[in-house]
């Protein structure tokens, strides 16, 4: 075999690589999303504010906030997001936000779309994407309450994936808790008012500039200071269609 027909043969081989690579990473995939969507559920027992969640004893928590945790499994970190925008628009507006997508839709080599049902009995639907990096694959999935994201390798992505999935299926959150905490629309109260802003009456020497002039000021060359007090002072300005508006 000479050496022509032996490079052709190894780079028909990267090539054939490459290809069996993807399909080996959806195929992965699949396998631990199926795992994720049918092992038994457990009950939340990590308690936030706002929500409650589950991870298994595998899974290292190593820090957490009032709307975020993060993750380790296997020496792969993940975060987990509640999605505190898309609880207050579901309530307010009945729909969720519009949250735009920054990667490049090219960059995408694995998008998983399906259904969960959470511990409760509910089903949800989520999202699962893959998108190369410079270095590595960032991974995403999208549920009901919560969003993930990790940073790693190709063949780590159905590892993360499902453990994400399992986590999601546990989620529990306080709706009123998140509107109260995160939220500042309140209902706005309008009271209307009759207010008399000018009187029809006649001038005394039947010249209209008598309209014009302040009762309380004809005459006077005084400074400000000077102007009469209490009872005598010239009245305020009324306004009309106050509203009364209750912030938190």
């Amino acid at each position: 075999m000479n050496r022509k027909t032996l490079l052709s043969i190894l780079i028909l081989f990267l090539l054939c690589g490459c290809n069996t690579s993807v399909g080996s990473i959806d195929i992965l995939l699949d396998r631990y999303l199926n795992d994720a969507l049918t092992s038994e559920l457990q009950e939340p027992s990590f308690i936030k504010e706002c929500y409650r969640y589950y991870t298994d004893p595998s899974v290292g928590r190593i820090s957490a906030t009032r709307t975020s945790n993060t993750f380790m499994k296997e020496g792969h970190l993940f975060v987990m997001n509640l999605r505190v925008g898309s609880v207050i628009s579901r309530r307010y507006y009945g729909s969720e936000s519009s949250e735009a997508d920054s990667l490049r839709a090219d960059a995408e080599i694995v998008r998983k779309e399906g259904t969960y049902i959470d511990y409760s009995g509910a089903e949800y639907g989520y999202l699962i994407t893959a998108s190369r990096l410079d270095e590595g694959v960032i991974l995403r999935a999208r549920t009901q309450f919560m969003d993930f994201a990790a940073v790693c390798g190709e063949n780590d992505i159905g590892l993360i994936a499902g453990e994400m999935l399992k986590i999601a299926r546990t989620v529990s959150i306080d709706e009123d808790q998140i509107l109260s905490t995160y939220s500042t629309r309140e209902a706005i109260s309008y009271t209307g008012e009759t207010v008399t802003l000018f009187e029809n009456i006649a001038p005394e020497n039947g010249m209209i500039e008598e309209l014009f002039i302040d009762a309380n000021t004809a005459g006077d060359t005084g400074s400000p200071e000077d102007q009469p007090a209490g009872d005598d002072a010239a009245p305020e300005a009324e306004e009309s269609g106050m509203a009364e508006e209750e912030m938190p």
